[in-house]
């Protein structure tokens, strides 16, 4: 027989280890949003909102059973946040720059288009709406919001003004401070309509991208390892009708795989 003193620091250790996952498994996912991205996400801390929301507290929440913590911030500062550990995850594109420090479902949460949107004034309006090419953009001014990553990457060798929020971008554009605010459709359209510039900002032809937004967990994060439950329950969610009936409540459409 084992000594009674050993017996002790191993039942000891034992309920440590159980007290340890008890506490991991109690512990919420921490996701955050851009808090200036209606319809897709939209307030600020704990008050947030929109369709992306909607989807995760299905998905994670109600069919994973697992407890949730939603807050909106600049877009910046969220990314931020998950990238030091204050947080767990986003939703958004997997680009390089995040993929060093989050790993991604492989089903697309979400998925849009880039547009670009200029003054209806403006003065080569027809030659923008005209052209094929992004590099026949170069010469434009754009406007861009601070943690923008299609913009960051895709418009490196472009003049571009960084606003601290979405809103302002439109604005500027309308105002002809800017040239050209692109962004993905599917948050401009009602967006420029909630802020009241469809009358002043047209939409181009063009479309110079395609993003897939997908759920996207710091790789450090205990909640990692259920990324795969994650896209079998996203399938599910396709499946059965659930998804389109989220996004169609914010006049969205969903991804299809």
């Amino acid at each position: 027989m084992l000594p009674a003193l050993p017996l002790l620091r191993l039942a000891a250790a034992f309920a440590m280890l159980v007290q340890a996952v008890i506490a991991q498994a109690s512990e919420p996912l921490r996701l955050v949003y851009f808090q200036d991205y209606a319809p897709l996400s939209s307030g600020e801390t704990g008050k947030v909102h929109g369709a992306l929301i909607d989807v995760m507290n299905e998905a994670l929440g109600k069919r994973m059973k697992i407890p949730l913590e939603h807050a909106g911030f600049p877009w910046a500062r969220a990314q931020r946040m998950v990238q030091t550990g204050e947080a767990d995850a986003f939703v958004t594109v997997h680009n390089p720059e995040r993929q060093a420090y989050t790993d991604a479902s492989s089903e697309i949460v979400y998925h849009s288009e880039i547009r670009f949107y200029v003054s209806k004034q403006h003065p080569e309006l027809k030659q923008m709406q005209a052209a094929s090419t992004l590099a026949q953009f170069r010469k434009y001014r754009f406007g861009s919001y601070i943690g923008a990553g299609w913009s960051r990457n895709s418009l490196k060798d472009y003049q571009v003004t960084y606003f601290p929020a979405a809103e302002t971008m439109y604005r500027a554009a309308g105002r002809q401070l800017v040239d050209i605010a692109p962004e993905i459709a599917a948050q401009a359209r009602p967006f420029v309509q909630q802020l009241a510039l469809d009358d002043e900002l047209v939409e181009l032809p063009q479309v110079f991208d395609q993003l897939d937004y997908r759920l996207c967990i710091r790789k450090n994060s205990p909640f990692a390892e259920r990324l795969p439950e994650f896209d079998r329950t996203l399938r599910a969610m396709r499946a059965d009708g659930t998804l389109a009936a989220i996004f169609a409540r914010y006049k969205l459409q969903s991804a299809q795989q």
